[in-house]
């Protein structure tokens, strides 16, 4: 999952913040995340130990693995989690919708992160920590209106 923002930098969380991390239920396995297909350990998901992100693929010394317009990609290298607690199962990869499981999870105070939004214009956050809280539902109500929108009119082509 890649995330869009207007910011360029990753800053430090001066509090935490709530969010919501999707997650995919391996028979016998445990957990993995579901686009990059990371195993997530039991000490993580039980909240005893942070989930730390993976080393970044990026390629050049920016926070941000590239830029579109005025628009900046934050892709590999970062945890992706949701701003809202979603209301329905996305689909992210094979057996997603099946077997997908939804985690409130906290950016702990300091680390490092940077809010957008997804390829499907969720608000959402891409850090470099988080901790998993509790196993939580999907919302059944429709979903939040997005405050943080980017319209198309917004991005600026060189």
């Amino acid at each position: 999952m890649c995330l869009y923002s207007k910011e360029n930098k990753l800053k430090a969380a001066d509090q935490d913040i709530v969010c919501y991390k999707l997650v995919d239920k391996m028979e016998g396995v445990g957990y993995k995340s579901p686009v990059m297909g990371f195993h997530i350990p039991q000490g993580v998901i039980n909240g005893k130990l942070p989930y730390i992100a993976e080393q970044s693929s990026k390629d050049n010394e920016n926070d941000y693995t590239c830029s579109i317009g005025n628009l900046f990609q934050f892709g590999p290298g970062l945890i992706h989690t949701f701003k809202h607690q979603p209301k329905e199962i996305r689909y992210y990869g094979e057996g997603s919708q099946v077997n997908a499981k939804l985690f409130e999870c906290i950016i702990p105070k300091g680390t490092k992160y940077v809010e957008g939004v997804d390829t499907s214009m969720y608000e959402s956050y891409a850090s470099e920590k988080i901790f998993f809280k509790r196993k939580t539902k999907f919302e059944k109500e429709k979903h939040h209106k997005q405050p943080y929108s980017i319209d198309i009119n917004d991005v600026e082509y060189k």
